[in-house]
């Protein structure tokens, strides 16, 4: 004969549901971060440290309520209005803000998106926008007058790929209308050679006006902090990286080479990169480069 307590545990196996919990127009409760499923694998190509992938440009920003007011006006492209404040207000140049911006990668799946917020401070965003800017004379005044401000930004780095002001305005210097063409070899091991067969005047003086301003901010961020040549970003990218993923013009690599010296040349990033691949990768500025 059971005993009451074994009859007791037979008939107990499938606990009885109360009604409140079975109640059919009752949602249940969202699953807590901790119960999501785990995202799926990462691609073979490491995104988030890969130079390849690696891309400052963003679909869309916005700035929070903590923004100040001179990374507000580099954002909305007022480069004059901007210098004036810091002048005026040279605190503006240690005020840190947040900035969520919506990034668009490509996968070996297809495109994703992703939002992402990252602290920078107004030289940060200076030099990154310098990528957009059309008036390089303005944005060299502003970026001028933020270091005279806050000399030891020039050591500071963002928050969302770990970059000095220095691999921000690398990355971003470059000209967008010039199209990527094939490197050419040279037998010369002078690293100061690039050749020049631009044959439009007017647009070669253009041209060179920009580059010389361009050329300008890279020695004026050398300056104040020279050591920034040989420093690293996220994935171990040196500044040099940076220039040759941004299609820099050859003055701007040759600065960088010029500081850092030809070693910089055949540092690799965390992924085996060299700067001649990302030239290979994403084109040259000139055209002809001699390596």
């Amino acid at each position: 004969m059971p005993l009451p307590f074994m009859k007791h545990r037979r008939t107990s196996t499938t606990p009885s549901i109360p009604k409140e919990a079975a109640a059919p127009d009752e949602k249940l409760p969202p699953l807590s971060p901790e119960r999501l499923p785990p995202p799926p694998p990462p691609s073979a190509i490491d995104v988030a440290n890969s130079p390849a992938s690696f891309s400052l440009n963003t679909t869309s920003s916005a700035l929070t309520a903590n923004t100040n007011a001179a990374l507000a006006l580099i954002e909305s492209g007022n480069w004059v209005e901007a210098t004036e404040l810091v002048r005026k207000n040279p605190e503006e140049a240690f005020k840190w803000a947040s900035i969520k911006s919506k990034s668009r990668r490509n996968l070996n799946e297809g495109s994703q998106s992703s939002t992402t917020s990252a602290r920078r401070l107004p030289l940060h965003h200076a030099c990154l926008k310098l990528r957009s800017c059309c008036n390089k004379k303005a944005a060299a005044d502003l970026i001028s007058a933020l270091l005279v401000a806050y000399p030891g930004a020039a050591k500071e780095r963002e928050t969302k790929h770990g970059c000095l002001p220095i691999h921000l305005a690398a990355f971003a210097i470059s000209d967008n209308n010039k199209v990527p063409v094939t490197i050419a070899s040279s037998s010369s091991n002078d690293i100061t050679s690039f050749p020049n067969r631009n044959n439009n005047s007017n647009t070669a003086a253009a041209t060179n006006s920009d580059e010389e301003i361009c050329l300008s901010i890279i020695q004026d961020l050398l300056k104040v902090y020279p050591k920034a040549c040989r420093e690293t970003s996220e994935g171990g990218r040196l500044p040099l990286h940076m220039a040759c993923a941004g299609r820099a013009s050859p003055s701007i690599v040759r600065e960088l080479l010029k500081h850092h010296g030809t070693e910089a040349a055949r540092h690799r990033t965390k992924d085996g990169y060299l700067p001649l691949h990302l030239v290979a990768l994403h084109g040259c500025s000139s055209e002809e480069v001699g390596w």
